[in-house]
């Protein structure tokens, strides 16, 4: 389960704040120099989210990932819904698939 309320993984709880913490060194330097576009950091971020919480999970097979919008790429190459999920967590605990 994803953290919340006090229940859930005490790694995904433990990879959530590493996001947390992620977000607010990176929030703290654009807005000290504004040097990419917010855009561009809000996607790197929001793919560093995935990303984290799927080594997470190919780690403790007790975190549930939800899945992947049809229309998000997965931060690791694929695509979203349940394949593009399942084929992040593959590539974690494998290492990526050779090319068909």
């Amino acid at each position: 389960c994803m953290p919340g309320g006090g229940s859930g993984s005490p790694l995904a709880r433990a990879t959530a704040r590493l996001w947390l913490g992620s977000v607010e060194a990176a929030g703290l330097d654009w807005l000290e120099g504004r040097s990419v576009p917010a855009s561009q950091l809000i996607e790197v971020l929001s793919h560093a989210l995935i990303a984290s919480m799927a080594a997470a999970a190919a780690i403790d097979p007790s975190i549930e990932l939800p899945e992947l919008p049809a229309d998000v790429e997965a931060p690791l190459g694929g695509t979203g819904g349940s394949e593009g999920k399942a084929a992040i967590v593959r590539d974690l605990r494998e290492g990526p698939a050779s090319p068909g």
